[in-house]
């Protein structure tokens, strides 16, 4: 791929890690792996409830706070400070805004993201995934398995040592959200760790 459309791509992934508000019409593939490396916070967690406010800020810009309540379950990063963590916030915007219908209460969700301002602030593409969905695979790497040593990328995403690294195959990393059914094995039964030889390879959850 030329520099310049492999700079481009980077920069617009960025903006929109930084500036979470902006419309989030594409979702880039993840790896359960990936995403609980780039998180600060992941539990296992039911949703209780929803609160809009209309108190705007640099995460939601022009639009409302949704406030979604929730039942800590099993704490699987983060440590202690947020073994009681209650509420997680979002933006009402319908491009970029996590939402949650309320069938879908009190059943037990993978939550993962950042902490920003002491608080963990979600968006659509953020990894949110039913837990019942999830494979034995990526509960085990959730759980236990998963370390964050190596780093998993899309081929475009790759540079430095390619010891460091595992690349995730798939034509189209864009607009696939975490419950779709296809790309290789080594997106629910392998994760990317060290091997003897100190390189970063696919490797099976369970050994």
């Amino acid at each position: 791929m030329d520099a310049k459309i492999r700079l481009w791509l980077l920069v617009a992934l960025m903006s929109i890690s930084a500036y979470p508000y902006t419309d989030c019409c594409s979702c880039i593939h993840y790896h359960a792996q990936m995403a609980f490396c780039d998180s600060d916070v992941a539990v296992r967690a039911r949703f209780l409830g929803a609160t809009v406010t209309d108190k705007y800020s640099e995460f939601t810009g022009k639009y409302s706070v949704i406030t979604y309540e929730i039942e800590t379950l099993q704490v699987l990063k983060g440590g202690d400070t947020i073994k009681n963590l209650s509420f997680i916030y979002t933006s009402t915007a319908y491009y970029c805004g996590y939402h949650i219908g309320q069938q879908d209460y009190n059943k037990d969700y993978l939550i993962t993201g950042p902490m920003r301002n002491g608080r963990v602030e979600v968006i659509r593409c953020s990894y949110i995934v039913a837990w019942s969905t999830l494979t034995e695979a990526q509960i085990e790497g959730v759980e236990r398995a998963y370390s964050c040593h190596c780093r998993i990328c899309f081929q475009w995403d790759c540079y430095g040592e390619s010891r460091n690294y595992c690349i995730l195959d798939g034509t189209n990393p864009w607009d696939i959200h975490p419950d779709a059914e296809e790309i290789g094995t080594e997106l629910y039964d392998q994760m990317c760790e060290h091997n003897v030889n100190g390189e970063c390879t696919w490797q099976p959850v369970y050994a």
